[in-house]
């Protein structure tokens, strides 16, 4: 999770999904434990990808950066997670 709230634009994301999930309660720590609660679940479902990885043979990144493993984005116009172009 310590990547994801280095990557600014992750958490930019992550504060766009809580104002829009939870910004009519015009409470900002109620919008602020949504966002860490994105993130939490965001670096959850990118380890869940990274033991899929492992089983199937594949190598993944000791320390996860900006630029390496599977892209997981939450910007994606659809109800489910999608990587490398396809639906989880």
């Amino acid at each position: 999770m310590g990547y994801l709230i280095q990557d600014q634009q992750k958490c930019i994301e992550a504060e766009e999904l809580a104002v829009a999930l939870m910004g009519w309660s015009m409470n900002p720590p109620v919008v602020d434990a949504t966002k860490w609660g994105i993130l939490a679940a965001w670096a959850y479902s990118e380890s869940i990808l990274d033991v899929r990885a492992l089983l199937e043979g594949r190598r993944i990144a000791w320390i996860k950066m900006q630029n390496s493993g599977q892209p997981v984005s939450i910007r994606q116009g659809s109800s489910r997670w999608i990587c490398d172009g396809k639906r989880l």
